[in-house]
């Protein structure tokens, strides 16, 4: 193999790419960013100062949460379309799905949030509860928590 002309033509160019290719890489691994230096003009060189993370930062969340305005929240969602707080509409009224379930909150909680995202059928007579595509599963929450308490 070493005795054909041009068998080492190629190897010199391929250990130099590699040889490269192994520098560029070490050098990115770098885990310190480079102290502000001069260049040979004179001109001081300034790096990006060093980011923190966000476990790093003081960021304070709010002790308590603000209130939501539930009877607001299911206006702007459209839930009085078809429910009112005393009437039976198109839907029970949420005094009667709160007596209904009153017993079962903590169970039904979770129950009335995803009937709410998703739509059910079959509880309160035959027409069906659509799935509502304007509120997500935490205001969902929100929501049957306030129609399961107390009024």
């Amino acid at each position: 193999m070493h005795n054909r002309p041009g068998a080492w033509v190629g190897r010199p160019a391929v250990l130099m790419l590699l040889l490269l290719f192994i520098v560029s890489v070490t050098a990115c691994e770098s885990k310190t960013p480079p102290k502000n230096q001069s260049a040979k003009d004179g001109r001081e060189i300034k790096y990006a100062p060093e980011t923190k993370r966000v476990s790093q930062l003081n960021l304070k969340l709010p002790d308590e949460p603000a209130a939501i305005n539930v009877p607001a929240l299911l206006r702007e969602k459209r839930c009085h379309l078809c429910h009112e707080e005393s009437r039976q509409g198109l839907g029970p009224a949420y005094q009667a799905i709160s007596l209904a379930h009153r017993s079962r909150r903590e169970i039904m909680l979770e129950v009335l949030a995803q009937k709410i995202v998703r739509g059910g059928s079959g509880n309160w007579g035959v027409i069906p509860m659509v799935a509502n595509r304007h509120v997500n599963l935490e205001e969902a929450r929100l929501m049957a928590g306030w129609i399961l308490d107390p009024k």
